[in-house]
């Protein structure tokens, strides 16, 4: 989601700037709006936080973690944010973490926040033009769960199709159910 409701009844967006091609400069910006649709002037710098340059500009997703902090998901990697709307350092040491899917060009393509607030990606990785599906879980500090897969990973052997026809199984979402079974 590009907007999300926090517990306060506030609402934070991703946004972006755009200057009609005159220097091509763009920025991602995160709003924060009060429930009465002012903005919030105790995030970022009067309710906008710019957000700083992530290794891919393509945003999966926007999402809360139970503890209130944001999290950006782009291709690639995760972001996660405070409630002042700067980047979190207890976050992979500067606040953004590189998903690190195997394979050739992979991305991720869903994700999720599970019962316990771990982070569900899933996406896709590539190996001789071959798709298969792979979920990644994170623990709240973003570091891979060690208790799920191998070293946090699970990539699965199903394809549709051949090798010859390079047909793949691509992973377009992912959820956990209460019990904690992951689901692709």
């Amino acid at each position: 989601s590009e907007v999300v409701s926090l517990a306060d009844g506030s609402t934070v967006a991703l946004a972006s700037t755009d200057d009609c091609g005159a220097t091509s400069l763009q920025h991602r910006l995160l709003l924060k709006l009060t429930p009465s649709g002012a903005l919030d002037t105790a995030f970022g710098n009067g309710g906008i936080s710019i957000l700083p340059e992530l290794p891919d500009p393509i945003v999966i997703d926007l999402m809360v973690q139970p503890d209130g902090k944001l999290l950006l998901v782009t291709g690639t990697a995760i972001a996660r944010f405070g409630a002042d709307g700067s980047l979190d350092p207890a976050y992979g040491g500067d606040g953004i973490i590189p998903i690190a899917l195997p394979g050739t060009d992979p991305r991720v393509n869903a994700t999720d926040i599970d019962d316990q607030g771990r982070l569900l990606v899933a996406g896709t990785a590539f190996e001789d033009q071959m798709g298969q599906p792979v979920i990644r879980r994170f623990l709240d500090d973003g570091t891979p769960d060690g208790s799920f897969g191998t070293g946090g990973s699970v990539q699965t052997d199903l394809f549709f199709g051949d090798p010859v026809l390079g047909k793949s199984m691509l992973a377009k979402g992912v959820g956990a159910s209460a019990d904690g079974s992951v689901y692709v």
